[in-house]
């Protein structure tokens, strides 16, 4: 009986050993932390400005894409429209003139 009395009161000595060093453990976490946060900040900072640089390449690249696009479609119109003046200038000037006369 003895032998286990004394086997508990060293198990509960080992546990609160063990508790206690656990508890110092976490009394120097908000110091860690605050020492980190800094090596934090600039790593995330850092980070967010790659992902802003790729992002804005990559927007640019698309701006330029229809900036391309929207040039090519100007380009087309603008012959097509030009064709049409071409085709149907005299046309449009009898039409005028009459409608100008017949008033």
């Amino acid at each position: 009986m003895k032998k286990l009395i004394k086997d508990i009161i060293e198990l509960d000595k080992a546990a609160r050993t063990e508790l206690e060093q656990i508890k110092e453990e976490l009394d120097k976490v908000p110091a860690y932390v605050a020492s980190q946060r800094p090596l934090i900040e600039t790593k995330y900072k850092r980070d967010i400005e790659q992902h802003l640089t790729e992002l804005k390449g990559k927007l640019q690249a698309e701006y330029d894409d229809k900036v391309i696009q929207t040039s090519v479609k100007y380009e087309k119109s603008l012959e097509k429209l030009r064709n049409q003046y071409k085709y149907n200038r005299e046309r449009w000037l009898k039409e005028i003139f009459e409608n100008c006369i017949d008033s």
